[in-house]
């Protein structure tokens, strides 16, 4: 894709952007997030910062977070087509373009946690009826949800990832540990207590890379003294945990949403075995025995016997970690996403007679 093209491509974030992160992209402290790579492909960024003070209608009347709505929608005649990265932004920069009888194409990014929300509910099954609207949903299973329950054309319903830096996430030698160190991380969704009730049953040290409110909490559980919890501290403290895991496992809820999406990809880019729990949205690239090794949800004794079977084989622990790296630089990568989403701008901007099958762009792995 080249710089020409994105540079019609109106990207919009719900938040702010803190304005040294390029800078601390550059000097490798973060990694390329999908809108800072697309942004350096030539796409214009909206935040909440975007809009000039005095004109931001949805500001004053929504909230400030509506800002970028109103920025871009003021901008939409600029662009080829609008890209919204999740639903929750998705849904005010439709009325926006609504508000200004706008007809630019509006590509709008679903992770799933606004399914059951009745105001985007409404607005997917009006979106629905609209030719104008594109939905990009994270996984195949939050696609399947999105035709079945709100009726949306399968031409329209496109599933795209967010990407993982493969660059940033790369393998790293680290000897191994003796008892060797199991990692878990993030916050949300997860069910850290059931990984706890393991633990005691398993040779191995803990670590939990989380600096949320969550740990307070597990201070009320009967944690080993084999497991520390805490803060990564940094991007680049996250890699370096992740380089002298074993195995990563990452607890989940069972939920009907996007959930451990990020922390599995940046384990997975990285070549590390991965146990996750399967959920009710699971990503596409969670592929069990291949990639991943897949356990039912609240289930402690699946859970540990999956542990026990990834630190007794070694063979495993390696094959599960070249296919995830391999799969991460194949399909995930920042360029692969690039890729597609060139293919669907130039879907989107053809009339709807000559455009193709819902699934021609997106990205299928060599050898079938």
């Amino acid at each position: 894709m080249t710089r020409s093209e994105l540079s019609r491509l109106a990207v919009v974030v719900s938040g702010s952007v803190p304005p040294d992160t390029r800078t601390r992209i550059d000097r490798g402290e973060n990694p390329r997030l999908d809108f800072t790579h697309l942004q350096s492909h030539g796409a214009t960024i909206f935040t909440r910062d975007s809009a000039p003070e005095g004109r931001a209608f949805l500001r004053r009347t929504l909230g400030d977070r509506f800002a970028s709505a109103e920025a871009v929608a003021e901008a939409a005649d600029r662009f080829d087509a609008i890209f919204c990265v999740a639903e929750d932004i998705g849904v005010p920069v439709a009325l926006a373009l609504r508000l200004r009888g706008k007809r630019t194409p509006l590509l709008v990014g679903v992770h799933g946690h606004y399914l059951v929300n009745r105001k985007f509910r409404l607005w997917a099954l009006a979106a629905r009826h609209d030719a104008a609207t594109r939905f990009l949903p994270l996984s195949e299973p939050i696609r399947a949800r999105l035709i079945a329950e709100f009726g949306i054309p399968a031409s329209r319903c496109h599933t795209l990832c967010v990407p993982i830096d493969t660059r940033f996430f790369a393998p790293e030698p680290a000897p191994e540990a003796d008892p060797p160190m199991i990692l878990s991380a993030g916050a949300a969704q997860r069910d850290y207590p059931t990984l706890i009730a393991v633990m005691e049953d398993v040779p191995a040290r803990f670590r939990i890379a989380s600096g949320s409110s969550w740990i307070g909490e597990a201070t009320k559980l009967a944690v080993p003294e084999t497991c520390t919890m805490g803060s990564a501290g940094s991007m680049p403290g996250l890699r370096a945990l992740y380089a002298a895991a074993a195995m990563v496992v990452l607890p989940l809820q069972d939920v009907i949403h996007a959930s451990g999406y990020a922390v599995a990809m940046e384990a997975m880019a990285m070549g590390k075995p991965l146990i996750v729990t399967r959920t009710g949205a699971p990503a596409d690239f969670f592929r069990d025995g291949e990639t991943c090794l897949l356990v039912p949800p609240g289930d402690p004794a699946a859970l540990r016997a999956a542990i026990l079977r990834l630190l007794e084989n070694a063979d495993l622990r390696a094959r599960l970690g070249r296919a995830a790296r391999h799969l991460m630089e194949e399909r995930y990568g920042m360029e692969s996403y690039t890729a597609d989403l060139e293919r669907l701008l130039t879907d989107v901007s053809r009339p709807p007679a000559q455009a193709q099958g819902p699934d021609h762009w997106v990205r299928r792995p060599r050898g079938g």
